[in-house]
């Protein structure tokens, strides 16, 4: 999963079946982990990627990552909401030719397009925990002059009375 952080594209979680790495990765430290030319094709374009061949495919066969990895099915997919891109999902398999079809496709974009959506309602529910929380502080703060405002001026009244 590639996010994008402040016009700068990240990987956050990759892994294999064996083994599942979270970690924030720039895009220029993580040529080892994904094709950066790939992911940055959909990123510019916002079009998925599918190659079902990857090695026997034009557009990016002589990829150095594909070559190494011996690729041989990839899809890089754009998570898009409210016409934003929000993240990519990169998949990519060593062993057969193909996997990505259009019905695994298909259920794929369902699945990040619900992905899309609750990422966004984190976010959000991230940015009304902290306005609360900014809010109530201001507030604390506003009682505790008006409390000393309210002293001072019953101290003042008490010695004007006397």
């Amino acid at each position: 999963m590639i996010f994008n952080d402040e016009d700068q594209w990240k990987v956050e979680v990759y892994g294999t079946a064996e083994e599942l790495h979270i970690e924030s990765v720039t895009l220029d430290d993580a040529k080892h982990i994904v094709p950066t030319a790939i992911i940055g094709y959909t990123a510019r374009t916002q079009e998925e990627v599918v190659l079902h061949d990857a090695l026997g495919n034009g557009m990016f066969e002589r990829n150095k990552y594909t070559k190494n990895k011996e690729q041989k099915s990839v899809l890089c997919l754009p998570i898009i909401h409210q016409n934003k891109l929000i993240r990519l999902l990169y998949m990519e398999n060593n062993m057969s030719k193909g996997v990505f079809t259009e019905e695994r496709l298909y259920v794929l974009k369902l699945l990040s397009s619900q992905c899309a959506i609750s990422i966004t309602n984190a976010k959000l529910y991230l940015s009304v925990q902290y306005l609360k929380n900014n809010l109530e502080e201001q507030v604390e703060e506003c009682t505790r002059t008006l409390e000393k405002l309210m002293r001072a001026t019953s101290e003042a009244l008490s010695e004007m009375t006397v």
